[in-house]
């Protein structure tokens, strides 16, 4: 059985719900990856999805490590930072 995919797309995807697909960071669009860096520049990406958005479209969460700590971030297809999030700062919330 074949893997879907949000597009017919160049990339080994799974899915994991209709419109969030889980990928290999390796495979994520380099102006996603400058925008990761802009933000975290020494981040090491541990995984990545991508979910198509309504109103965004294209939507990458990624999740990484930075400096020890572990961070989320989104990320749209044009390299637009939505969100980054940092495990600890939950944990300040407490």
């Amino acid at each position: 059985m074949p893997t879907e995919s949000l597009t017919k797309s160049r990339f080994d995807v799974e899915v994991e719900s209709k419109d969030e697909v889980s990928m290999s960071p390796s495979d994520v669009p380099q102006i996603v990856i400058d925008a990761v860096k802009l933000e975290l520049p020494y981040v090491r990406l541990k995984s990545a999805e991508v979910e198509q958005q309504h109103r965004s479209g294209l939507v990458y969460e990624l999740e990484g490590v930075a400096n020890g700590s572990e961070y989320e971030l989104e990320i749209t297809e044009s390299g637009k930072v939505i969100e980054v999030g940092n495990e600890s700062d939950d944990d300040d919330e407490d």
